[in-house]
């Protein structure tokens, strides 16, 4: 599975395993990465949306545009650090909840 893009590389986490990591430094409130797809009428997390890790003290999250969901920076993000979003947290959309 190739996770890379602009901003994402796969890398080592110090949470739990392999994470998405920051492939250089990255701007708060920027859109990094589509973490769930909808094709037709099936949602689809991404293979980047898989890797992403749970954090209750996260730097991203996850933000809902249109019928996708995507991951955006809560503040500056230093290349190679993680990209940690926080899945209990209440404004997620609902197929997200609670989804470690």
């Amino acid at each position: 599975m190739v996770v890379q893009g602009k901003y994402c590389e796969l890398g080592e986490s110090e949470v739990n395993g392999f994470g998405v990591m920051a492939a250089e430094k990255v701007p708060e409130d920027t859109i990094v990465a589509k973490i769930v797809e909808r094709k037709n009428r099936v949602l689809n997390v991404t293979p980047i949306g898989k890797m992403v890790n749970h954090s209750s003290e996260p730097n991203s999250e996850l933000v809902l545009m249109g019928s996708e969901v995507y991951l955006k920076t809560m503040e500056e993000i230093n290349k190679g650090d993680e990209y940690l979003a926080d899945y209990d947290n209440p404004d997620n959309p609902w197929f997200i909840k609670g989804f470690k």
